[in-house]
């Protein structure tokens, strides 16, 4: 192999070339450049190859099965642009280990394997996954959960809309009392008083419907007829997630045999 120690400076105008050395057959090496030292305008090691243009220009073009082979210590390629792109592929571009990115990526990027990113990922455009867009499935999500938040404190007598319960409502004491055949309830709420009773009907003999039942007291002794009910009491606090305007009690359950 031969080599050259000095520097050579090759300066044609027009199209031609200003160096040129083909080898025949392939496999061989048409240039092989080392540089040692510092570069000081990149802080690099030393340029092995440089190639500068003017115009149009190419400064350094390869032409092959593989047309650019570039291995580094530090930086296999070291490409600076300015004030345009420092590289432009109009093909694909396949990296077969990591690919660092300090800035961002315009354009449209397909990725067909697994993509991990340690820092954060802005998207501009759409994302799509498996033939779905998620920025619109995001958006779907999140109108969805709009939808449940808006109904998730709604109540009616105090039963709930939607889960959950609120945990600040008052709880009823009921304590049956049966007296000559006739089934009573003693009711009993937490808050200590009771302005009126709400019962709503299930099932009842002889048939009957929900019905507010007046108390303005400490408690209430109420007579049911056969059937299944829920009993809510309020005294009167206000609560604009419920249809009545009222906060009412947890809902209790009775059965009457």
């Amino acid at each position: 192999m031969g080599t050259l120690d000095l520097p050579i400076d090759a300066n044609f105008p027009t199209t031609e070339q200003a160096f040129s050395i083909r080898v025949p057959n392939g496999g061989g090496v048409a240039i092989l450049a080392e540089a040692n030292g510092i570069n000081p305008e990149s802080g690099l090691g030393g340029i092995g190859v440089r190639g500068n243009a003017d115009g149009n220009g190419t400064g350094v073009f390869g032409e092959g099965q593989v047309g650019v082979v570039a291995v580094g210590t530090q930086f296999g390629l070291f490409a600076q642009g300015s004030p345009g792109p420092a590289g432009k592929f109009e093909g694909s571009v396949e990296v077969q280990n990591d690919l660092t990115v300090g800035g961002r990526i315009l354009g449209n990027v397909g990725i067909e394997g697994q993509l991990t990113t340690g820092g954060n990922a802005e998207i501009q455009g759409s994302l799509t996954v498996s033939g779905q867009n998620l920025l619109d499935k995001f958006a779907t999500l999140e109108n969805e959960i709009q939808s449940i938040r808006s109904t998730s404190g709604r109540t009616n007598f105090g039963v709930p809309v939607s889960p959950p319960i609120p945990g600040t409502r008052p709880t009823l004491k009921i304590t049956p009392n049966i007296n000559n055949g006739k089934h009573n309830f003693l009711i009993e709420m937490s808050s200590g008083f009771i302005d009126h009773i709400h019962i709503i009907v299930h099932e009842s003999n002889p048939a009957t419907s929900d019905s507010d039942f007046p108390v303005s007291g400490k408690s209430a002794l109420l007579g049911l007829n056969e059937g299944r009910y829920t009993l809510v009491a309020t005294d009167r606090t206000a609560d604009p997630n419920d249809n009545t305007g009222l906060l009412w009690s947890t809902p209790a359950d009775v059965t009457v045999p």
